[in-house]
């Protein structure tokens, strides 16, 4: 679905659009980003196809994280939305690196994690990142997220096995941490 346009304090959130696969396809084969992604076999016109598949899906939602004078920094993304259990995927990356720990993923996590409750009514977002990823692991945890439990070795990259570790955040326990 195309996601609504979403506004903070530093961040806009825009719907991700086909324009926007180049400066993805370069986020992506970025090394120092990528070390914390799990990209599969990337390419400009597959990253393309996608934006337009997943734009006509019912279970999903992406945005681009923009701030001052439209400066794309990252994205971010509700996935594998299921309508009956009311649980949704959110998945992150702030493909700008000289932007990294200074709170824009934490900020966009909250206005996203907002829609996904209050507007969409549903109940649980989970996510998994990999163990080696301290700083993301960090900024879910501010968010609210609470470590759910470890899926030992479940991905090969760069020759080596990493544990991913599975995160998760209840409705309850979001309205409770952003009491107005």
């Amino acid at each position: 679905m195309i996601a609504p346009i979403l506004k903070g304090n530093r961040i806009i959130l825009k719907p991700i659009a086909s324009k926007h696969a180049a400066v993805r396809y370069r986020w992506y084969t970025d090394p120092k980003v990528a070390e914390y992604q799990d990209f599969l076999d990337v390419s400009l016109k597959k990253l393309r196809n996608s934006i337009i598949k997943r734009r006509r899906s019912k279970d999903y939602f992406g945005w681009m994280i923009s701030i001052k004078h439209n400066r794309l920094i990252g994205e971010i993304q509700l996935k594998r939305i299921n309508f009956n259990d009311k649980v949704g995927e959110l998945a992150i990356n702030i493909g700008e690196t000289e932007f990294w720990g200074q709170g824009y993923a934490s900020e966009a996590i909250k206005l996203v994690s907002k829609f996904f409750f209050n507007r969409l009514k549903l109940n649980r977002i989970e996510l998994d990142v990999f163990s080696k990823n301290i700083g993301a692991i960090k900024c879910y945890q501010k968010c609210g997220f609470e470590k759910e439990g470890v899926k030992r070795k479940a991905c090969f990259k760069n020759g080596k096995f990493y544990d991913l570790i599975l995160m998760g955040i209840l409705r309850e326990e979001w309205q409770k941490k952003n009491k107005s």
